[in-house]
């Protein structure tokens, strides 16, 4: 196999993959297009058939793996982003 990996954080509930982030080889490409055109729709199902590693990041002191949807995330990021500097 080759290698494989997806982003992910551990919290208190266990490893969060985060699919968006990962890494694979481009050799893969023809089989992801495959899965795809087979009505895949989940990055993590593909990438477990391949048996995907893990890259893994810390949570605290903050996610980097945050998520902005609304006005009141990206207010909270601003929150996030100034205790950092």
């Amino acid at each position: 196999d080759l290698p494989l990996a997806l982003a992910a954080t551990a919290g208190p509930e266990g490893q969060m993959r985060h699919p968006t982030f990962g890494l694979w080889p481009v050799a893969l490409r023809n089989d992801l297009r495959q899965a795809l055109s087979d009505g895949t729709r989940k990055v993590t199902q593909w990438a477990d058939q391949h048996g995907v590693g893990a890259a893994v990041f810390p949570a605290a002191p903050v996610d980097p793996f945050f998520n902005i949807n609304t006005p009141a995330d990206l207010d909270r990021a601003a929150v996030l982003a100034a205790s950092l500097s």
